[in-house]
């Protein structure tokens, strides 16, 4: 309440009956006893019925919570009954479905009293059968409750619902960042330096609070609003905590915007540097209107993404040069290699406000070039002739597989195999075990 004390009017919904609704006015003087009397009297409850209030978190009220009540928060008059988690969607109106995933449903809700649409995601407890995807729910919630930032998604609120739990979240009426270029393809110059550099400021965000999404895709990328100007960022899932040189460990993620590091197996810690990956991959489709890791079968995808193997940005000369070296620095298959948040976020300022500005060479690039031309053509062991660095993966492919199963957001299920190079472990480039075992969580 306000510091003039003014009565404000508050509504209370009957417990038992939430289609039975009553307004009645709360002065800061009144204690929850007074509140009960009028509430009794709304409702035409005998007075000698002992009653109590709750509120929309299921707590019960006590005068001291009589000084902060807010008039767009409903109580709810018990008889005598438990307070239940029903009870709060008679605060919310459906509007419709606005998604299906395979652990649940999106819905459109609208707030009756605050006139606020939400979105509501009934995650189906019955398919979160083991307890890491259970962890992973709460830890979603846990996070989404810390993280407050203009390019994150808001949690309102989270509770349980019969055989479901809920995530009440901000309502993006913009849609979907994957959705947007398929409908209109490969986006202005413009426009994707502005959701790049929103993306940079959430992301630097969320690494000073350690957290690592770890699951960036355009999917992921929703629009306050239909003018797709403000960005949020959201499905925190199988985020990670980041603490110095250690993070949580999981082989969780989207094939097409996993890092290779975490595919490979030898290092699958939560990092910056696997966001960094997943914005590169994001910013090259934003760009091209293509995903930069491409094949016939999931192995030549996984393949090129070990080898960093994509369509360079030189065969899109519409593209701008100082793309091409950003993405370059991006996809770096060695992740002490790759741009920080830092530069990434440095360079599309200076080429938003300077977009003419030379391109500076980059060591780092020169020295890429001079490693994969090495490994073009490598002397044989007899100094008879060379072999290419194609054929000497193939006499050197070991192909251990790597399971995946669902994560609680609704990933799909795949299995990946990885095929280590002695070209690749020449070259000090990430390769894989062929003795490391099966890993989960990598969806296409």
């Amino acid at each position: 309440m306000d510091t003039e004390s003014r009565p404000v009017q508050i509504t209370l919904f009957l417990n038992s009956d939430l289609t039975q609704q009553r307004d009645i006015l709360v002065s800061q003087q009144m204690t929850v006893q007074d509140i009960i009397r009028d509430g009794k009297e709304a409702f035409n409850i005998d007075s000698s019925i002992k009653c109590k209030l709750y509120d929309t978190g299921g707590g019960e009220l006590s005068d001291e919570d009589v000084e902060y009540i807010n008039k767009e928060e409903p109580f709810f008059l018990s008889q005598g009954e438990k307070f239940s988690s029903e009870t709060l969607f008679a605060i919310y109106k459906e509007i419709r479905t606005l998604g299906r995933g395979g652990f649940g449903t999106v819905k459109l809700y609208k707030h009756k009293l605050r006139d606020q649409e939400v979105a509501i995601k009934f995650i189906d407890m019955k398919r979160v059968a083991s307890p890491e995807d259970v962890i992973r729910v709460f830890k979603e919630i846990q996070l989404l409750r810390d993280l407050r930032h203009p390019g994150i998604v808001q949690l309102v609120d989270a509770f349980p619902n019969n055989k479901h739990f809920c995530f009440v979240m901000e309502y993006c009426k913009g849609g979907e960042l994957k959705r947007l270029v398929k409908e209109n393809g490969r986006l202005p110059e413009n426009e994707i330096m502005s959701i790049g550099l929103q993306m940079c400021d959430a992301m630097r965000y969320c690494h000073t609070n350690k957290v690592i999404h770890r699951d960036l895709k355009p999917e992921n990328i929703l629009f306050s609003d239909v003018s797709h100007e403000y960005i949020k960022i959201v499905d925190f899932g199988i985020a990670g905590i980041f603490t110095g040189q250690n993070g949580d460990r999981s082989q969780c993620g989207t094939l097409l915007y996993l890092a290779p590091e975490v595919i490979s197996g030898l290092d699958n810690t939560s990092k910056p540097s696997l966001d960094i990956w997943s914005m590169g991959c994001i910013f090259y489709y934003l760009l091209t209107a293509q995903k930069p890791f491409t094949g016939n079968s999931k192995k030549d995808i996984i393949q090129n993404i070990l080898q960093g193997k994509y369509t360079p940005m030189s065969e899109h000369a519409d593209v701008s040069p100082h793309w091409h070296k950003l993405i370059r620095a991006m996809l770096r298959v060695d992740p002490k290699k790759r741009w920080t948040l830092l530069k990434v976020s440095d360079h599309l300022f200076k080429y938003k406000y300077s977009p003419d500005a030379p391109i500076e060479p980059d060591t780092e690039d020169e020295e890429e070039e001079k490693v994969k031309c090495s490994l073009l053509i490598t002397p044989n062991a007899q100094g008879e002739g060379r072999t290419s660095r194609k054929e000497n993966g193939r006499r050197s492919r070991a192909g251990s597989q790597l399971e995946s199963n669902r994560s609680p957001m609704g990933r799909s299920p795949g299995r990946i195999s990885r095929s280590p190079t002695s070209s690749a472990r020449k070259s000090g480039r990430p390769a894989a075990s062929p003795n490391t075992s099966p890993k989960k969580g990598i969806a296409e």
